[in-house]
């Protein structure tokens, strides 16, 4: 019994898929007051949701705390780490990629990284 319970669990949706480089990566980042958490998803295009979109299965998953000088960085930069480290994390599958990478995150703080700033004010 615990046997097969482990096995549906294991088995059972989310399965990661294998990364295909000839396919658009998407990464979803969030934070919170501690670590940064990232998932990176491709879409299956043979696979539809109810709305007709395709859906996104993980390809892997990733998070790591923050350092005691990382917790307090303002809350603009906690999100945009979240972008730095997954990039990081996953290099040697985002470099050189024929599509571009999409990240999704939940904060509307980055577009603070749009505009040019002066250093020192």
């Amino acid at each position: 019994m615990a046997l097969t319970t482990l096995r549906d669990i294991v088995t059972s949706e989310p399965v990661l898929v294998s990364p295909d480089q000839n396919k658009q990566f998407i990464l979803e980042v969030d934070t919170s007051q501690y670590a940064t958490g990232v998932i990176l998803y491709q879409a299956d295009k043979n696979m539809k949701d109810r709305k007709g979109k395709p859906i996104l299965r993980p390809c892997g998953y990733h998070s790591q705390t923050f350092s005691a000088t990382e917790q307090r960085y303002p809350i603009y930069d906690w999100e945009f780490l979240a972008v730095i480290r997954s990039l990081k994390h996953w290099d040697y599958l985002l470099k050189c990629v024929k599509h571009p990478v999409l990240v999704i995150t939940d904060h509307a703080n980055l577009t603070y990284y749009r505009h040019l700033h002066k250093i020192g004010q």
